[in-house]
C-alpha cells in the first residue's frame, strides 16, 4: 500500500482560470481504489484563490 501511494500520490493540483479547470490534452482526473474490498471514503476539493 505504501508503494502504491508513492507511485499514484494523495492528491494532486489543477489550476481554474475564469471558472474552467485547466487541463493539458491528455490530462484527466479519475479515483481509483486499489484495497480488496472497498471502504467508505472522502473526496475533499479545496479551491484556493485571490
Amino acid at each position: 500500500s505504501h508503494l502504491r501511494a508513492t507511485l499514484l500520490g494523495a492528491s494532486e493540483c489543477f489550476p481554474v482560470v475564469d471558472g474552467k479547470l485547466i487541463r493539458g490534452t491528455w490530462q484527466q482526473i479519475f479515483f481509483v481504489e486499489l484495497d480488496v474490498r472497498p471502504r467508505h471514503r472522502r473526496v475533499i476539493v479545496q479551491v484556493v484563490g485571490e
